[in-house]
């Protein structure tokens, strides 16, 4: 009987390891449609498209970039460490297309707050997907939690779109729409 029970031992375990694996690769999946859902939220929150030109505008957009700037002004400014300041700087460096370039970076507790300027809106959104939406390092300095928003829908006379940015510090998150503006301080689940 017992040589019975060991000629299925190896079908047991490898079907057991299949499932196993399943089980994994259906859990990662599970975390990325989540992940990309709520992207899909954000982005259909954030922009509407205004006629055939496909320029996102937006005034929640604007609402909430308005309402991260209250968060960001009401918290205490910390001094990056030497090396953190100029991997990020780098970073945002290697993600500026030609013709933008970064105005300021300025940091909080627990958000950093970027200004930069482009040679119009193409260039913007090259820089946001570059960065942010595609960084080179996903688990880098700009794979944190980020919103960006131009300072005004038009760009200027002269072709340039000033847009800022926040970026949250490692281990929290942005502060919710429906929060205080000075709550952002709670840890990000990770």
């Amino acid at each position: 009987m017992g040589a019975r029970r060991n000629q299925y031992l190896p079908v047991v375990l490898g079907a057991t390891a299949v499932c196993g694996l399943a089980l994994h690769s259906w859990y990662a999946r599970r975390q990325q449609d989540a992940v990309i859902s709520e992207l899909r939220g954000t982005v259909a929150l954030l922009t509407t498209t205004a006629g055939d030109s496909g320029v996102p505008r937006s005034v929640a957009a604007s609402a909430r970039r308005d309402q991260l700037q209250r968060a960001f002004s009401r918290d205490r400014p910390t001094d990056l460490a030497h090396d953190s300041r100029e991997a990020m700087e780098r970073a945002l460096a290697a993600a500026l297309p030609k013709g933008s370039v970064l105005r300021a970076l300025d940091c909080t507790s627990f958000l950093c707050r970027i200004e930069t300027e482009h040679a119009g809106r193409q260039g913007y959104e090259q820089f946001v997907r570059a960065a942010f939406l595609r960084p080179a390092e996903p688990h880098g300095i700009l794979s944190r939690p980020t919103f960006s928003a131009p300072l005004s829908e038009e760009p200027t006379q002269d072709g340039t779109l000033v847009a800022v940015t926040f970026l949250a510090q490692d281990g929290y998150a942005l502060p919710s729409a429906s929060s205080d503006p000075g709550s952002g301080t709670l840890p990000a689940g990770r």
